[in-house]
């Protein structure tokens, strides 16, 4: 597991109310007995219950299997020798989750998001130096405008899911603290469209921004503290912990400053609204109960889907200069969704299950 996503599991299993990260996977998984020692061996060898969550951290996601389950107790004659090593099951999971940016708004299913306003006749201020600018061919600004409209199109549309989520916290009488952090997240999405519209109007050479979204009259709530939940899975635990994945993924790639200090500030907001999900789920199966925990788990246990993005191309390859101002191919931010879902969200998912049972 690279740094980045021991820093995210760390910080939502904390927000989730967990002391450790459980390894229950998915019981679709595929089970192997491999030997696997901690990278760096304390005097005295941990027992397997205590083994276990570190020998995850370390080798839990570097491959498409992760340790599940120790079997007995350290290998004594790698123990004389100063090792601690372990005889695991690794539960293997070959399928692909496919994330989102941001948390979307979901209506009757279907993500909203704004209309792209049409350019405004007045030019730009640009955020980017001329030399920036000129380093690219016309064929890459456009790719990048289009690239950053659309991350800025997504971040606008959560400026709306976000009071949504206010207003249903509102509903069911959720701590004071939850209600102000979700009013706080709307504010900052309204930020990270800005900032990302900025960005795509200096690659598009024109002014940029969202138009109007097609809101039903009366914004539909969850009726349910069950549907509230389960819907805050989906759009907060997965797409949230997922988009701070992937921004973490981009300011790792990007080497333009001002793209740097954009994503730079995105991942900030962004952990802390992937901790806002987990924690309202938290207190949601907390206060709701059994019914709360049945559909919290079946939503933990949903094989993702292997379907690639509608319209992405297929094969894309990477660009290294596209990537130094945040772009990223389709297929490599498939494959940082599936990571995050295996590495972070599924195992913390299970560990609130199981801390919750």
């Amino acid at each position: 597991m690279d740094a980045d996503l021991r820093r995210l599991c760390a910080r939502i299993a904390a927000a989730a109310g967990i002391g450790s990260i459980p390894l229950l996977l998915a019981s679709y998984a595929s089970d192997e007995t491999v030997e696997l020692c901690l990278e760096s061996p304390p005097d005295t060898c941990p027992s397997a219950i205590d083994a276990l969550p570190l020998l995850y951290v370390e080798n839990g996601t570097d491959r498409v299997c992760s340790p599940s389950a120790v079997i007995g107790e350290a290998i004594p004659e790698k123990s004389a020798l100063g090792d601690c090593c372990y005889e695991v099951i690794e539960t293997c999971n070959n399928t692909m989750g496919i994330g989102c940016r941001g948390r979307p708004l979901s209506i009757g299913g279907t993500a909203t998001i704004a209309v792209r306003r049409a350019a405004l006749p007045a030019q730009p201020r640009s955020e980017l130096r001329p030399e920036q600018l000129a380093a690219l061919t016309r064929a890459q600004r456009d790719q990048l405008a289009s690239f950053w409209t659309d991350l800025a199109l997504a971040e606008h549309a959560s400026i709306a899911e976000f009071h949504r989520v206010s207003l249903e916290l509102l509903r069911f009488g959720a701590p004071e603290v939850l209600i102000a952090a979700a009013q706080r997240a709307a504010i900052d999405e309204a930020r990270h469209a800005r900032r990302a519209f900025e960005l795509a109007s200096s690659y598009a050479g024109e002014r940029l921004s969202a138009g109007a979204m097609q809101l039903p009259v009366a914004m539909p709530l969850a009726a349910t503290l069950v549907e509230l939940a389960t819907n805050t899975v989906q759009g907060g635990c997965i797409a949230e912990t997922q988009s701070a994945a992937l921004c973490m993924r981009l300011v790792s790639r990007a080497t333009d400053a001002k793209v740097k200090s954009v994503l730079e500030g995105i991942v900030r907001d962004e952990l802390r609204h992937a901790e806002l999900a987990w924690a309202i789920v938290r207190w949601a199966m907390d206060v709701g109960g059994a019914a709360v925990k049945e559909a919290v788990a079946i939503e933990f246990g949903a094989r993702p889907s292997r379907s690639t993005p509608d319209g992405a191309p297929v094969g894309t390859p990477d660009d290294p200069m596209l990537a130094a101002h945040g772009w990223i191919a389709p297929e490599a931010e498939q494959a940082v969704n599936y990571e995050c879902w295996r590495a972070v969200v599924r195992p913390v998912g299970q560990a609130l299950l199981r801390d919750a049972a």
